[in-house]
């Protein structure tokens, strides 16, 4: 395994030469005078060499490129913990130690290469969050395979047009989702093989009884490439149907680093006997919940799965294991916050709670820090996109709420006019656009997409409409993107619109979110019935969930119109439906 930078950024002598500089007040943050920093793969921008104004850049200073595979990251410091436990089951009280998780995860990448498949290849996981997770995550990106994430709330036609298009060659699920696999199988044109988490129904092979066996041989260390895909997840992006996020083994590896910065990050390595403890309750399959996993496991701390989200479940786990930081969504910061049965007692293991994924209400988290005074909750806000992975955090100690933090080492961002382009100063709103290592390869098989959303200057527009202060700290105040977030995950509206028009009694079809306290945004739609059609509302909810996720329904409605808001041109137009639904 690759190894280097991890241990570099720990040396003392790195730490001395750095900590007193890095613990100076800090002044407040100045617009740059000039940008010339990544393009779309992390090196210097030589297309563009004239000043810009208006260019934001974080305080601290840039860490350097990591030279490490991910696994190379995640694992680098795991023998001075390998006792520790590193992943465990709150539902069954399964788990793995570090070291175990480990030699797991090279015995199941030695065993791809026994059943044919080769470095460059690529495979899907398609589970719940559970200890097994990860060892099919990191063994195979050991092996040089492509990991494509699959959500597991996705349908049989979800993984099928995923697993065709990502060109998966073999397909992981937990026997909870072999069904849906299967029938995902069935209606694909090409060979795919497969394998569970455990005993299968289909007489598929058991990955446990090959993890489980220290007989086989361990994966032999491999050099891979780090400019090429490791990572396949899928987003809607800016706009549009799901697309694949081709992510590097450096983009992921370097933005571990960004983030683990001392000023930034509130998870302590492990030392002694301590070791943070985390629930894993975000879908490994979502950045949020795979950047997570992978960066509390470079610390050592102790993640805890919960294969299907219960509020239960979730205070168990936190009472139980002695939960020490929270990484959450505004739903469940909303239960923590207004739920009367959670009290400031239930909390006192968590010095830390982040909240990510979807705009955070100031008055939740203000109620939530009130709740657990006298003592001090450190709560942290965070800003990333699938394609950048995350550019912006609260710095622990700050107590200032209602914002999605600062930028990390190494990202420029500015804040552009989205008629003109034109760059903005601070307390003006506009498109937020971000240059990152970490920054998306492109989109898979989609460069006209990749176009639209890179520019030749390497600036990544997020759709986002935002405005930063003169502290550098960022608020996101609207969309240009018309992405529907249901409990921080993306919904396009356009894939729901396409269901709705497949349904021989409905003319004209458009969907936006509307507003929800618990989930965020919940998907509406507009709907021109054909003539003469006895379609009522529970018809057209029933056909839609029947052809999606479950948090793509229409739990926000449908409402009948005469006819749609439209352009010259025929386009939709969203905002005017917006108004349309205020008005009743």
């Amino acid at each position: 395994m690759a190894a280097g930078l991890g241990k570099f950024l720990s040396m003392s002598g790195y730490l001395r030469r750095s900590l007193p500089r890095l613990l100076r007040s800090r002044p407040p943050r100045r617009p740059l005078a000039t940008s010339s920093s990544f393009s779309r793969h992390g090196a210097e921008s030589t297309e563009s060499k004239s000043p810009e104004r208006y260019v934001v850049k974080s305080d601290l200073e840039d860490v350097p490129l990591s030279n490490q595979d991910i696994m190379s990251y995640a694992f680098d410091n795991f023998s001075s913990w390998s006792h520790k436990t590193a992943v465990v089951s709150y539902s069954t009280g399964h788990g793995y130690t570090y070291g175990e998780l480990y030699d797991a995860s090279l015995r199941w990448g030695a065993a791809l290469g026994r059943v044919g498949v080769r470095q460059g290849d690529t495979l899907a996981i398609f589970s719940s969050n559970n200890p097994e997770y990860p060892i099919i995550f990191f063994g195979s990106l050991a092996a040089g395979v492509v990991v494509s994430l699959v959500s597991a709330s996705s349908t049989a036609a979800d993984v099928a047009r995923q697993v065709v298009d990502s060109d998966a060659c073999i397909l992981v699920c937990d026997p909870d989702h072999e069904n849906t696999a299967e029938e995902a199988l069935r209606t694909m044109q090409k060979p795919c093989k497969m394998a569970v988490l455990g005993q299968s129904r289909h007489n598929h092979p058991n990955i446990m009884e090959v993890i489980a066996d220290s007989s086989l041989p361990f994966l032999e260390p491999k050099e891979l490439p780090l400019d090429t895909t490791a990572l396949l997840p899928y987003s809607s992006g800016t706009t549009g149907t799901p697309k694949g996020v081709a992510l590097s083994h450096q983009a992921c590896s370097t933005n571990g680093f960004m983030l683990m910065h001392p000023l930034l990050t509130p998870i302590q390595e492990a030392f002694g006997t301590y070791q943070e403890v985390l629930v894993g309750f975000l879908p490994f399959s979502h950045v949020y919940g795979f950047l997570g996993m992978t960066f509390a496991l470079s610390k050592g701390a102790k993640i805890v799965t919960m294969a299907k989200f219960s509020t239960d479940d979730f205070m168990g786990i936190i009472k139980d294991h002695k939960v020490s930081v929270l990484h959450t969504v505004p739903p469940v910061l909303n239960f923590l916050a207004k739920d009367n049965s959670v009290t400031g007692e239930d909390l006192k293991t968590v010095h830390t709670l982040m909240c990510a994924a979807a705009p955070v209400s100031p008055q939740s988290a203000q109620i939530l820090r009130d709740k657990c005074k006298p003592r001090k909750l450190q709560f942290q806000e965070a800003y990333g996109m699938t394609e950048v992975l995350c550019t912006h955090i609260t710095p622990t100690g700050s107590d200032k709420l209602g914002c999605c933090g600062q930028l990390l080492p190494n990202v420029l961002a500015k804040v552009v006019d989205v008629e003109t382009g034109e760059s903005l100063p601070a307390d003006t709103a506009g498109e937020i656009c971000i240059k990152t290592p970490s920054i998306m390869l492109g989109y898979h098989k989609d460069k006209e997409k990749t176009r639209l959303t890179i520019d030749r200057e390497g600036w990544l527009h997020t759709g986002d409409v935002g405005v930063y202060d003169s502290e550098g700290f960022f608020s996101i105040v609207d969309r240009i993107k018309e992405l529907i977030k249901v409990k921080g995950l993306q919904v396009s509206p356009s894939e729901i619109e396409d269901v709705l028009l497949s349904h021989p009694e409905i003319e004209e079809a458009g969907v936006l979110g509307i507003e929800d306290e618990r989930a965020g945004e919940l998907p509406k739609a507009f709907v021109v019935l054909k003539k003469n059609s006895t379609l009522r509302e529970e018809d057209i909810k029933n056909y839609v969930a029947q052809r999606v996720s479950s948090y793509k329904q229409l739990a926000g409605g449908v409402a009948f119109v005469d006819e749609l808001p439209k352009n010259p041109t025929g386009k939709l137009l969203r905002r005017e439906l917006k108004l349309m639904d205020k008005k009743g």
